[in-house]
């Protein structure tokens, strides 16, 4: 890979600063690591958990929105904001599995996500989080 390549990469976001310096570099985990936390408090990462719900939620929904309907998903589209895309979106992010926020939404989302097909609880009773 170029140096260009590499040095347009470390001017991103923080999610993909400490992807580039794990996977490229191959910096010391010290120097990713840090860039790696930063994925919370910095950039997308940030900017997506600005919009979580005080339940832990996001768009009051597992996989949609609360208030998005049959018809508009026929109209529309796929929404992308309910809490699975989120989850998964801070996952591609690279966000720290043991940062506290993240530890609180795992928790919150358990106690108060149920899937919007069935009502199921998000978590299965004996699924434990990946760390």
């Amino acid at each position: 890979m170029s140096e260009n390549t590499v040095s347009w990469l470390l001017q991103s976001d923080a999610s993909i600063r400490w992807q580039t310096l794990h996977d490229l570099i191959d910096a010391p985990e010290s120097e990713w690591a840090a860039e790696r936390a930063k994925v919370e408090t910095t950039g997308w990462g940030a900017l997506l958990l600005s919009h979580q719900d005080e339940d832990g939620q996001w768009a009051e929904g597992s996989f949609v929105p609360a208030d998005f309907s049959r018809e508009a998903w026929e109209s529309e589209g796929q929404p992308w904001t309910a809490t699975f895309n989120c989850l998964s979106q801070l996952r591609e992010f690279g966000i720290d599995p043991q940062c506290n926020r993240i530890q609180r939404t795992v928790e919150l989302v358990g106690k108060n996500s149920r899937w919007d097909e069935g009502g199921q609880p998000y978590w299965y009773a004996d699924q434990q989080p990946l760390s």
